[in-house]
């Protein structure tokens, strides 16, 4: 038998951090997520591939396309809304094993 066939190792996969939509509060009474949430569920759950380096920019890009959204998005980690123009890490996503973010659209 030859030997000649090329052996394909699996690469790393690529850093994935999972996206929690929520409903936005429209005006009704506060019920989640200090008062921005009109529900503590989930509109919709899954993940996409970012990590540390990524900007919260990019990141919203990504669920806008997944999720199909489109407008003004609000990305929250413990708590926090994220600002665009910094990156996940300086968040301390790099140090979280298994990152949430909570998306709000307004």
């Amino acid at each position: 038998q030859s030997t000649d066939e090329a052996v394909v190792l699996p690469t790393a996969m690529a850093p994935m951090v999972a996206v929690k939509i929520l409903q936005p509060n429209n005006g009704a009474e506060p019920a989640g997520y200090w008062g921005m949430s009109s529900s503590i569920y989930a509109k919709e759950l899954f993940h996409i591939e970012a990590d540390k380096e990524s900007h919260v920019s990019a990141v919203k890009g990504k669920v806008a396309a997944v999720a199909g959204v489109s407008g003004k998005l609000r990305v929250i980690l413990f708590g926090k809304e994220l600002d665009d123009e910094r990156t996940l890490g300086s968040y301390g996503l790099g140090n979280i094993e298994d990152p949430l973010l909570h998306v709000i659209p307004a």
